[in-house]
């Protein structure tokens, strides 16, 4: 039987931790997030263009494509990078045999959990107001292994209540690499 097939998924002993409706719902919050930003991440990237290549482009209309291109492309590649860490979160909570913390269509896995709140909190960080409340890369990385610490404790506490056969220390060592990884993947803003 495929572990795509959905026979495979009503069943409880074999239903991976997280539904596919689940990672969907990441991926569009994330991308409205990423929608949201997009006016401000121009912006920021066009304050960073060199005021030599500006000028040596000379048309404003090409400048501003450039800058368009370059957010779109990033808008991209954040969302291909989000994709790669949800299903090596997938992959992780198969292996370890993870329970979800939400039973039903909507079922939330401990890595999936781990890795949309790290990149969730990425973009609404960015979405602050003032530029000096943002954290820097040591504080954002530090607050990412915090979350994915945290979310690794709940996911032991839910699995000891459960009666799960989880290990506790691997749930959090992956917990916290998963939330790791995410916060180097973000730009320094």
């Amino acid at each position: 039987m495929s572990p795509l097939d959905p026979i495979a998924d009503s069943d409880p002993a074999t239903r991976p931790a997280t539904s596919r409706t689940a990672q969907a719902a990441i991926l569009v919050t994330v991308l409205v997030l990423l929608a949201a930003r997009m006016p401000s991440t121009i912006l920021a990237i066009s304050n960073r263009a060199p005021a030599d290549v500006v000028a040596q482009i000379g048309d404003a209309r090409l400048v501003d494509l450039a800058m368009t291109v370059g957010a779109v492309l990033g808008l991209a590649l954040t969302m291909v990078s989000l994709g790669i860490f949800l299903a090596v979160a997938r992959l992780i909570e198969r292996h370890l045999r993870t329970g979800s913390a939400v039973p039903g269509r909507l079922r939330v896995g401990p890595m999936t959990a781990t890795v949309a709140a790290c990149f969730l909190l990425t973009q609404a960080r960015e979405l602050l107001p003032r530029q000096n409340a943002v954290p820097g890369p040591v504080a954002a990385a530090s607050m990412a292994v915090a979350v994915g610490v945290g979310i690794g404790l709940l996911s032991i506490r839910h699995t000891r209540r459960t009666g799960g056969a989880a290990r506790p220390g691997v749930i959090l060592v992956a917990t916290a690499g998963l939330a790791l990884a995410t916060s180097l993947t973000s730009l320094p803003g």
